[in-house]
């Protein structure tokens, strides 16, 4: 059994992240300064991923209108090679993770984390 069919708080993972370049780079308001900007960056990606908020640090916070309310995958057969590729208690929002920065998380972006309507286009 995986991790992820035993968390406590099932897609997290995919309701509040934020995304590196191959090169390591955060998708931040430095690089990315307009919304405009950023929906380019997702498109060359190809993930279906929105843009959420920006977090203290600049950086563009996501989440993955393919989540269920049950916190699983609503396109899980054909999900990005990004969401293939992740491997679990290693993200910084698994609370499985040594990485773990849910604890960081200031009560109004845990709040918002919890709220996100995740049926919206």
């Amino acid at each position: 059994m995986s991790l992820c069919e035993t968390c406590i708080f099932p897609g997290m993972c995919c309701r509040y992240f934020a995304l590196q370049t191959e090169e390591g780079d955060w998708l931040n308001t430095t690089n990315y300064p307009t919304s405009r900007s950023i929906y380019e960056i997702l498109r060359i990606l190809k993930v279906p991923f929105k843009p959420l908020m920006i977090d203290k640090k600049g950086n563009w916070l996501f989440w993955c209108p393919n989540l269920k309310i049950n916190g699983k995958c609503g396109d899980y057969e054909y999900r990005p090679k990004l969401c293939k590729d992740y491997k679990e208690a290693t993200g910084k929002m698994c609370i499985y993770s040594e990485k773990c920065t849910q604890s960081t998380l200031s009560i109004k972006e845990k709040e918002l984390a919890k709220t996100v309507n995740v049926n919206s286009p």
